[in-house]
C-alpha cells in the first residue's frame, strides 16, 4: 500500500506550508494508515439464503475475531505471577543476615553510605559512561543523599513497626 503525501498548502501571511485537512480527513487518513484486520469468513459463508436458523441471526453481526483464551486455573494463573515475580526480584540482603534483631541489640546507624560504582552500575547500565566519570566526591555526596532519605524511611518504618507492636490504632 502506497501512502500518499499530505497535501499541504502554503499560508498566506507567514509562506509556511500548513495542513488544511478538515478533522474528519485527518482522521480517515490515520485510520487508513492503521493495520486493518482481514474478516475470518467471507460474507457469503456466514449467511447462507434459503435456510431457516433458530434463532434467527442477522446476516451482519459484525467482525468475526480470534480471542485467545487462558485454560489455566486461578490458581495456576498466580502460581506463574508469583514465580515470574521472584525470578525479576534481586535479593536485598545475603542469607546470613536474614536473622531478626533481638530487641535487646542496638541497631547501628551509619553516619556515612559509601557508593561503588558497580552498584551503581547494576542499578542503571544505560548510564555506565556517565557513572564512570563520576568523581570520588559526588559519588560521598550522593552517598550522604542516600544516607538521608534511609534515615527518613527507616524513621517511617520504625514508626509502622511502633503502632503495629503496641497495636496503637
Amino acid at each position: 500500500m502506497m501512502e500518499r503525501p499530505i497535501p499541504l498548502q502554503a499560508d498566506l501571511f507567514t509562506g509556511e506550508l500548513v495542513d488544511t485537512r478538515s478533522r474528519d480527513q485527518r482522521r480517515a487518513d490515520r485510520d487508513r494508515q492503521q493495520p486493518q484486520q482481514q474478516l475470518l469468513f467471507s460474507q457469503r459463508e456466514i449467511a447462507q439464503f434459503g435456510v431457516r436458523a433458530n434463532p434467527v441471526m442477522p446476516f451482519s453481526p459484525g467482525k468475526l475475531k480470534l480471542i485467545s483464551e487462558d485454560t489455566r486455573s486461578e490458581d495456576e494463573i498466580e502460581q506463574e505471577r508469583l514465580r515470574e515475580a521472584q525470578r525479576q526480584t534481586v535479593p536485598m540482603f545475603d542469607d546470613q543476615s536474614r536473622d531478626t534483631p533481638s530487641p535487646s541489640q542496638p541497631i547501628p546507624t551509619p553516619s556515612i553510605v559509601w557508593l561503588n560504582r558497580e552498584d551503581l552500575l547494576n542499578c542503571r547500565p544505560d548510564l555506565s559512561e556517565a557513572i564512570s566519570k563520576l568523581t570520588d566526591r559526588e559519588l560521598e555526596f550522593m552517598g550522604t543523599l542516600l544516607l538521608s532519605s534511609l534515615r527518613h524511611f527507616y524513621s517511617l518504618q520504625l514508626e509502622t513497626i511502633l503502632i503495629l507492636h503496641l497495636e496503637i490504632i
